[in-house]
């Protein structure tokens, strides 16, 4: 299968909420609740229409395997993936971050990513793709300058 990604629309919404509020997922979030619909498609709307964020779903083939948002603030931009539950074990988390590197806007030199302590699974895709790690008390911090 030919993996990209492409920029996500108002169609995705509700499989991001789905992926979102599954149990793995909230595991390894910091917001651990369940989300409901009004709220998620509220929060959805106004990030679409951020001219500050970018939006992009990974897709394996024509399969929806995964979403990333960059949070951009002048040279630097924090990152949130998830990879849908059906595709974990796969790679894909890798992938996604090193897609998105390539993708990001020109002006973007710096991503910045957050972890739990917990989550292996999120640790191991940002130190495979060569970003450095701090440890703010239960926070872990990745960050990798961008060269292009």
């Amino acid at each position: 299968m030919e993996i990209n990604m492409r920029k996500a629309t108002m169609e995705d919404a509700l499989d991001i909420l789905k992926w979102r509020n599954d149990e793995k997922s909230r595991e390894g979030s910091f917001n651990k609740e369940k989300i409901n619909i009004p709220q998620h498609l509220e929060w959805y709307k106004k990030k679409m229409s951020d001219e500050n964020c970018v939006m992009l779903i990974l897709m394996d083939g024509e399969e929806k395997a995964g979403h990333i948002r960059l949070d951009i603030q002048g040279d630097t931009a924090e990152i949130s993936y998830m990879i849908a539950p059906d595709q974990r074990g796969k790679g894909l988390g890798k992938e996604i971050l090193r897609l998105m590197e390539q993708s990001a806007p020109s002006d973007v030199k710096v991503l910045v990513g957050f972890t739990l302590p917990g989550n292996e699974g999120s640790r191991k895709c940002f130190k495979d793709n060569d970003y450095t790690e701090f440890t703010a008390g239960d926070v872990i911090c990745y960050i990798k300058t961008l060269t292009r």
